[in-house]
């Protein structure tokens, strides 16, 4: 009987022990080191693009052109006449013809930009031979870009680079682009000859008053211009 009382003893004794221990960490308070402090914030809103392309009403074809009173050259769509069309929808040219339209680049943005042009298919100059009776020029502002045969400055115009600094200047941005038939010049049995073939009613007609020169009478033009933001001074991505 004593040794059994003195185990129960033993036991009662762990287990207040054990009580003790369970008691002590139960009201025990842990702690660490912890700092915050607030290391960025600011806020943002989107740059301004305010950069827009403005064409004026064409004057580079007409189907009836004056003949300038100071000179030799007709000019586009005025009163007296000294070429008229009589036939068809289209504009009609003859030597003497001139013309221009313009379009130009105005506005502000907060980036900054690149202006340039690129030429689509379907840009069709008037030939005979190698005879191109129109003479071409692109100019911004006062300043003279190209001029040449259609071909050549449209194949010019996809180099051409104009950069627009952010915020900046957008002043001399306006583009004419004109032409010229030259009335007086060495050239009025080439010219005449492509009078007479385009007044030939058969193509067989007209390929015999060519004697087997290649010739077009036919002129079309497709000329874009576009402001693209870019992140250098030079080249931009998505130029054809």
């Amino acid at each position: 009987m004593k040794n059994k009382k003195g185990k129960k003893l033993v036991v009662l004794g762990a287990m207040a022990a054990l009580l003790t221990l369970i008691g002590v960490s139960g009201s025990q308070t842990y702690a660490k080191y912890v700092e915050s402090t607030e290391v960025h914030s600011e806020q943002a809103t989107v740059a301004k693009w305010g950069l827009v392309i403005h064409a004026t009403d064409s004057n580079l074809f007409a189907k009836e052109y004056e003949k300038h009173s100071s000179s030799e050259t007709a000019v586009v769509k005025n009163a007296g006449k000294s070429i008229i069309k009589t036939t068809g929808s289209s504009s009609v040219l003859a030597p003497g013809a001139t013309g221009s339209v313009e379009f130009s680049v105005s506005g502000s943005a907060e980036v900054a930009a690149m202006i340039y042009f690129t030429t689509q298919a379907g840009n069709d100059d008037i030939y005979i031979g190698d005879y191109h009776p129109l003479v071409w020029t692109l100019s911004c502002g006062s300043t003279e870009i190209i001029s040449g045969s259609l071909s050549h400055v449209m194949n010019g115009l996809n180099t051409y680079e104009k950069y627009y600094y952010p915020n900046g200047d957008i002043a001399d941005s306006t583009f004419t682009l004109s032409y010229v038939w030259a009335f007086e010049s060495a050239h009025d049995a080439e010219d005449t000859l492509l009078g007479k073939i385009a007044a030939a009613d058969t193509d067989d007609k007209k390929n015999a008053l060519a004697a087997g020169k290649a010739y077009n009478l036919n002129l079309s033009i497709n000329l874009w211009l576009t402001v693209e933001q870019v992140l250098a001074e030079t080249g931009h991505p998505d130029r054809p």
